[in-house]
């Protein structure tokens, strides 16, 4: 946050903040016990996003250097975009070419990133997708970075990612979804407002996240 300019005295209060918190137990309805925080600001505290996203900032400008620079080389489907990953949440995807080096120099940054900030990545949940490499390429590959080897097509938070638009056969599960919505609330007695209502709340947000 030093090297992004944020004001000192902004960063004294958020200091302050990740360094005195305490924290009491309920117990029988009784609170018990009174320590401090040892990791920072719990998950569900307000600022706990907004510091998460500075990080995570942190990390694509690392990448996006590397990229510049050529130590991490584009894929080819990406060179002429300059585009070499994305960030979604505490998501991230990584596009490169797939050389052992290009591999290892990914790696590389997320293993600098660790130091830094203490967020490591964990292989169990991290996936690699080839396309068009031998047997044995890709067991090496894998043996580098200790992740797993991922199937296309790609589903992320229920949804296909695709470099084209959604045929209609992506769309039948949408479509199936929306049905079964539309069948359960026949049961209901609901009014052609409450009606009205759901379309707006439930069916329009989920055609909405797909788009």
């Amino acid at each position: 946050m030093y090297a992004m300019g944020f004001p000192v005295t902004i960063l004294k209060w958020i200091k302050s903040c990740l360094q005195t918190a305490h924290y009491s137990i309920n117990v029988n309805g009784s609170l018990c016990g009174f320590f401090r925080s040892r990791k920072g600001v719990c998950q569900g505290d307000p600022l706990s996003p907004y510091l998460f996203t500075i990080a995570m900032e942190g990390l694509s400008t690392m990448l996006t250097e590397a990229g510049q620079s050529g130590v991490l080389p584009f894929h080819l489907k990406c060179k002429r975009v300059a585009l070499n990953h994305l960030c979604f949440a505490d998501d991230l995807l990584i596009f490169t070419r797939g050389s052992a080096q290009a591999i290892m120099q990914a790696k590389g940054i997320l293993q600098r990133f660790y130091h830094i900030s203490g967020l490591n990545s964990n292989p169990a949940k991290c996936e690699i997708y080839f396309g068009g490499d031998s047997i044995l390429y890709k067991h090496n590959a894998l043996a580098l970075t200790g992740f797993q080897e991922g199937n296309l097509p790609v589903h992320y938070r229920g949804l296909p990612l695709l470099s084209g638009k959604l045929s209609s056969v992506e769309i039948d599960s949408l479509v199936e979804k929306i049905k079964k919505r539309i069948r359960s609330w026949r049961s209901k007695k609901l009014s052609y407002v409450g009606r009205l209502q759901l379309l707006n709340s439930v069916i329009l947000g989920a055609v909405q996240f797909w788009m």
